[in-house]
């Protein structure tokens, strides 16, 4: 803001103070106010929806993938963040063939781990740090 606006906005201000009133009372300001509002509230609305279902997803292949390790015996325990990385950086095809062909947690894990590097399957994804 320039000096000359600081100082339009700061007589502004005195005046509204005096007056009783606010940048709300003028009908442009409060409907151009209430726009912004209803934009920024819906913008917010779409990011939090993609982000929820981006995690809603990932959340629902880690069940499903530690229920076929759990009925087939095999104990891997998926609750580090790091597992969920790896997990998120591979597709869920390639997910579910490795909890059906591997042997134990370090076999699944590096079959993950070949996945997310870009082996068969992996459509070019890496893993994340």
């Amino acid at each position: 803001m320039s000096a000359a606006s600081f100082d339009v906005s700061d007589v502004s201000g005195a005046m509204g103070a005096r007056e009783g009133t606010a940048p709300e009372d003028d009908p442009l300001m409060r409907s151009q106010s209430a726009r912004a509002r209803t934009e920024g509230c819906a913008l917010g609305h779409r990011e939090g929806r993609a982000e929820g279902h981006r995690e809603g997803v990932a959340r629902g292949q880690l069940n499903a993938v530690a229920q076929i390790l759990e009925a087939r015996g095999v104990a891997v325990a998926l609750d580090t963040a790091e597992d969920r990385g790896l997990v998120a950086a591979v597709p869920g095809d390639a997910l579910v063939a490795a909890a059906l062909s591997c042997t134990d947690a370090a076999d699944f894990r590096r079959r993950l781990g070949e996945q997310g590097a870009g082996g068969p399957g992996s459509k070019g994804r890496t893993t994340r740090a």
